[in-house]
């Protein structure tokens, strides 16, 4: 599942401008600006944006409210406010940096890649040791592909703050789509994270009480994905079949939501009157959540966040349950010693890779993953190579995944199938740069633009639609799809995918499995390339699975939610008798 990264920014200007206002004005200019800042930094927008609005625009202060509410419309998701008055701000200090920085975070959300680039990269001319600017470029180069540059940004910020959280993090995260790093330097990155956190916790006591061995768990979730999000889309049907006659389930919400226009999310509805134990915890330290989840005395606590942007994993190290989880939003080690175990299956944790991981793997049965089916009105269509007259690959993850070698071995297919098409379509496509980068790539390798169809993000209606365009899916290696993977075999379309060496990379094999769809799982490069050429030469086979394949996985456990949720009460239970007997 894919994961957007985080962009750091300053909450104030760290100067203000030179003019001075006639003494007449300075009193009530700074009483606006204060009262301003006051309501802002507690997140009351409103009554921030009506006090900023106070400060006249001959005022020395003037540049500091453009950049204070450039920072405002940016928490809000106002976009193109928050780009314009970056802009408007820029015109009286050129050389702001903290708003230079601020502009190319909010162009980053725009994907507009290029010109983010460009405003890190001035910050950064302008004042070489800033480290937010630094791991907000390392961000930047992410999502452009190139993931050598990004990781030697991240690196250098850490060179300036080795214990800049925030970098290590986008570091360990960067490091899932690169095909040449090792296990043994992810780990030790990891590990280095983990020290980090764990010497900045105070972690809580707690005493097994025997006699409660058999209670009602108390089982928190702490995740700010819990929306229109792939961690929603897996978790909900889950949730709802989970008995809450043995689980009374909490969930510590990470997501922003202060924003003047903000809207609860349907899915976000829909888990809360599940889940009826829900906190918002976005501005709660660290120790402050903690001691929440303490005080609410649960006993098996989730993390579903994983180093995903605005993890909470430093909290982990805290300890304020006695059993803690990782599960569903990431693919490797956390490195927190704090957390006892990690969830997965016996095809993407097979018991000889345990030494990947500082917690002990644990199996669900059948797949570690079940996803609520779409709330959408939306047919299989038929195969269309037998009407277009040509087969259409297609791929709707992450363009960030496809590094060289996947480039490559995609080029090898488009060579050895006469007159087909690759459809991609991801949320970085949406810059019109990242789609010349795309086209050049596989121009060097001579396929033609023509061959390429390349569309950037949609409503999931229409994202989903698209699949009636696809005859069967590519996987990215080393880091496959998964709710891509999922949502495709529910619209009639397979997936292939290369058989990997570590939890990330098993991701596409533990799906297929579980979709009764074992040969579409390659060994090795050269037999991804064999079964993509053999599958598009047999359309009749294809159309034929496409006609059955939404069936065969809604009975399958990768839908089976009833099942799924029962195995994972069962996992709870197990985890808490283990502690308990310590």
């Amino acid at each position: 599942m894919k994961r957007q990264k985080k962009g750091s920014f300053a909450c104030q200007p760290s100067s203000r401008t030179s003019v001075i206002p006639p003494p007449s004005s300075i009193d009530q200019a700074n009483a606006w600006w204060s009262k301003g800042v006051y309501h802002h930094q507690r997140g009351e927008f409103a009554q921030a944006e009506a006090c900023y609005n106070q400060v006249p625009a001959t005022s020395g202060l003037y540049f500091a409210v453009l950049a204070n509410k450039g920072v405002m419309a940016l928490q809000m998701e106002r976009l193109q406010e928050a780009v314009a008055l970056f802009g408007q701000a820029l015109t009286l200090q050129p050389e702001q940096v903290e708003t230079l920085n601020n502009l190319g975070v909010a162009l980053k959300k725009m994907d507009r890649l290029q010109q983010a680039e460009l405003c890190f990269r001035k910050a950064l001319t302008i004042k070489p040791d800033y480290v937010d600017a630094m791991n907000n470029l390392g961000n930047v180069l992410k999502d452009l592909g190139r993931l050598d540059e990004a990781a030697q940004s991240y690196q250098n910020a850490l060179s300036i703050r080795p214990n800049y959280l925030e970098a290590l993090n986008n570091l360990l995260f960067t490091q899932n789509y690169r095909g040449d790093q090792s296990i043994e330097v992810m780990l030790a990155e990891a590990k280095r994270y983990g020290k980090l956190v764990a010497a900045r916790a105070k972690p809580f006591q707690h005493t097994p009480n025997l006699a409660h061995i058999q209670r009602r768990l108390r089982v928190g979730m702490v995740s700010k994905d819990l929306f229109s999000h792939p961690v929603g889309y897996f978790l909900e049907g889950v949730v709802g079949a989970i008995d809450s006659n043995e689980v009374e389930l909490f969930v510590y919400d990470n997501h922003f939501a202060h924003a003047i226009n903000y809207q609860e999310d349907p899915l976000t509805q829909r888990l809360k009157s599940l889940i009826p134990n829900w906190q918002a915890v976005r501005d709660f330290s660290d120790e402050k959540l903690a001691q929440l989840i303490f005080s609410d005395g649960i006993d098996i606590l989730m993390d579903l966040s994983g180093h995903t942007d605005t993890t909470r994993l430093a909290m982990f190290a805290w300890k304020p349950a006695p059993v803690q989880v990782a599960w569903l939003a990431y693919f490797a080690t956390t490195g927190v010693a704090a957390i006892d175990y990690i969830l997965g299956d016996r095809i993407n944790l097979p018991v000889e890779e345990a030494g990947h991981f500082v917690e002990k793997i644990w199996h669900l049965p059948d797949c570690y993953l079940c996803f609520t089916q779409p709330n959408v009105a939306i047919s299989v269509a038929p195969l269309p190579a037998l009407t277009n007259g040509f087969v259409t690959f297609g791929c709707f993850n992450n363009s960030t995944k496809m590094n060289p070698s996947v480039v490559a071995c995609w080029a090898k297919i488009l060579e050895q199938v006469p007159n087909s098409r690759l459809f991609l379509k991801s949320k970085n496509l949406a810059d019109p740069g990242m789609c010349q980068i795309v086209v050049e790539q596989f121009r060097q390798l001579h396929i033609d633009a023509g061959r390429l169809i390349l569309e950037g993000p949609q409503s999931r209606e229409e994202y989903l639609a698209s699949y009636h365009r696809v005859d069967f899916a590519l996987d990215p290696f080393p880091f496959p799809g998964g709710t891509t993977s999922v949502e495709g075999l529910w619209m009639g379309v397979p997936v292939l995918t290369q058989k990997g060496d570590r939890f990330l990379s098993h991701q596409g094999e533990t799906i297929l499995s579980a979709a009764g769809l074992s040969d579409w799982i390659a060994q090795d490069r050269d037999d991804y390339v064999g079964k993509a050429v053999s599958f598009a030469n047999d359309l009749p086979k294809l159309a034929a699975l496409r006609a059955r394949l939404r069936l065969q996985v809604l009975l399958s456990p990768l839908f089976d939610t009833q099942r799924f949720a029962k195995n994972l009460v069962q996992a709870w239970q197990e985890m808490w008798k283990i502690w308990c007997a310590t």
